[in-house]
């Protein structure tokens, strides 16, 4: 009876409509001289279709709103079961809806894709974080231990020195590794985060190497920066971000007693280091997310996000950065922070 009544209410105007017509029918043929019983007649052959015509159409529209309310639960899934389109104006309805259907689909596939992306990054920032936490617990542990001393004695100041240095220095890269998750997270809509200003190249440079004293001292590895001026209008923090994740490499993979130099040559500024070096069927891979290629796998340092968030960083920031290095002898980033191609020779 609810559904009778909605049919009703929603086709109100139709049969008023048509009653009036039956009624404009019935005058009309009794004014023209028809007798009663003829217009009655012709009234009732009128009332008698337009009520098939009814029952037809209330069934239809009782079948479609039993459709309707199958989809109603259903929605999110497939439009298979809407009903079909009895007119133009149905076929418009039916056209948006497939266009929302379609426009939800793409942003939930989007989600989960982004939702994806974010638990494989932090799955690898944990795995990475927790180098430094292990290799404080083990100082703190050795310290307890009485190993970093004489037993029963106190730490002399040279061993208190050298375990408070390398408590920095883990304390400095697990901070590092904060800031990057931070970093990630922003770099999703970075477009919304960015101050462009004019700034001195060396300027933040020296800024960002400066982070990282303690362990070119610990690790006794020249750092030499050459004088130069170059000036580029950026974000400071996000290119201070790719500035740091550069040295930290750099000062990561290089062994004892090595070098990083950081110089401009033609207007790009180079970071070159004389590290382990990457192999050569790595470096076509080395800013995919994830990848760490051989050297990550066997010195068990690398995680393949730091690379990666730096190439993604440069582009929201229209810069360019590129990678040239040989095994044994050490790695050069390039980074482009004008227009121009990258071609530095060796």
């Amino acid at each position: 009876m609810k559904t009778l009544g909605e049919y009703l209410a929603d086709r109100i105007w139709l049969l008023a409509g048509l009653a009036f017509v039956e009624a404009l029918v019935f005058l009309t043929l009794w004014l023209e001289g028809s007798t009663l019983r003829g217009a009655g007649y012709a009234l009732a052959v009128g009332c008698g279709a337009g009520l098939l015509a009814g029952i037809r159409d209330c069934l239809r529209y009782v079948k479609k709103r039993r459709q309707l309310r199958w989809c109603r639960g259903n929605i999110s899934e497939t439009l298979d079961g809407l009903p079909e389109k009895t007119s133009s104006v149905e076929g418009d309805y039916q056209e948006l809806l497939a266009i929302v259907f379609s426009e939800k689909a793409r942003m939930e596939s989007s989600f989960s894709e982004k939702r994806q992306e974010l638990l494989d990054y932090y799955s690898l920032w944990v795995h990475q974080i927790k180098t430094p936490i292990a290799g404080m617990h083990l100082l703190l542990q050795a310290w307890k231990n009485g190993m970093l001393s004489k037993e029963g004695e106190a730490l002399s100041r040279e061993d208190a020195m050298e375990l408070n240095t390398r408590l920095q220095m883990e304390l400095a890269r697990t901070e590092q590794y904060a800031q990057m998750a931070l970093s990630y997270l922003r770099s999703e809509d970075m477009g919304k985060d960015l101050v462009f200003r004019e700034y001195e190249v060396a300027e933040l440079v020296r800024e960002a190497a400066k982070k990282f004293s303690r362990e070119f001292l610990y690790r006794k590895l020249r750092l030499r920066i050459d004088e130069f001026s170059l000036s580029v209008v950026t974000d400071r923090k996000w290119l201070l971000f790719v500035l740091e994740q550069v040295i930290s490499n750099a000062v990561k993979y290089t062994p004892e007693g090595g070098e990083v130099h950081i110089f401009e040559q033609r207007g790009i500024l180079i970071i070159a280091d004389t590290g382990i070096g990457i192999q050569a069927e790595d470096l076509p891979r080395v800013f995919e997310k994830g990848f760490t290629g051989y050297n990550g796998r066997e010195h068990k340092k690398s995680t393949g996000i730091g690379l990666y968030l730096c190439r993604r960083v440069m582009d929201g920031l229209n810069h360019r950065m590129e990678i040239q290095s040989k095994p044994g002898k050490g790695t050069r980033v390039l980074l482009l922070l004008g227009r121009e191609n990258l071609t530095v020779e060796d």
